[in-house]
């Protein structure tokens, strides 16, 4: 069995994607992995925002950036608090899917953990969930968190279909 080393999880700062975070950093105190948090700022939206707002946008685009950064902050200083765990925190711009599906690749995550849905909620029933098309993306395993912890799993279940994939998410899941 491998050793989990790394856990990635990926938020857009929603209630939902805490809960993810929560999990994540609970995991991450159990196996000693090392735990970064990551939040995507929308380039498109910005670049909207820019064009509707004129001069004054690129004010409104820092501020919401500067907050961006805090809440991301706040967040790992609640995991700390919480867990015992300090993340990295990652803060980068451009399309979700890609820049998920990079940072999973460049920190070599072993976890990727997202929330069942985010912010978006009646956007996700209309065009598919963020979760759902990072799934179809990335060759990591992925946990699906749907509620905060109130304990650590007692159990795993695995599904398996003998892909690489597969492989990977039972040399991570504990011994029973």
């Amino acid at each position: 069995m491998s050793r989990m080393q790394t856990l990635l999880a990926a938020t857009d700062l929603s209630a939902p994607a805490r809960h993810a975070v929560a999990r994540a950093a609970l995991l991450a105190a159990q196996t000693g992995a090392r735990l970064a948090l990551i939040y995507v700022i929308n380039l498109t939206l910005m670049e909207s925002l820019r064009q509707l707002l004129g001069q004054s946008g690129q004010t409104v685009e820092k501020q919401l950036v500067d907050e961006a950064k805090n809440r991301l902050d706040q967040l790992a200083a609640d995991m700390k608090k919480r867990y015992g765990v300090a993340a990295d925190l990652h803060l980068t711009g451009g399309g979700v899917l890609q820049e998920i599906a990079s940072h999973v690749e460049k920190l070599d995550v072993d976890l990727l953990v997202m929330g069942a849905r985010g912010a978006g909620f009646v956007r996700e029933l209309l065009v598919g969930s963020t979760t759902e098309k990072v799934l179809r993306k990335i060759t990591r395993p992925l946990l699906v968190v749907k509620q905060m912890p109130h304990e650590p799993y007692r159990r795993v279940l695995v599904p398996v279909d003998f892909s690489p994939r597969s492989i990977t998410s039972l040399d991570i899941a504990p011994p029973r």
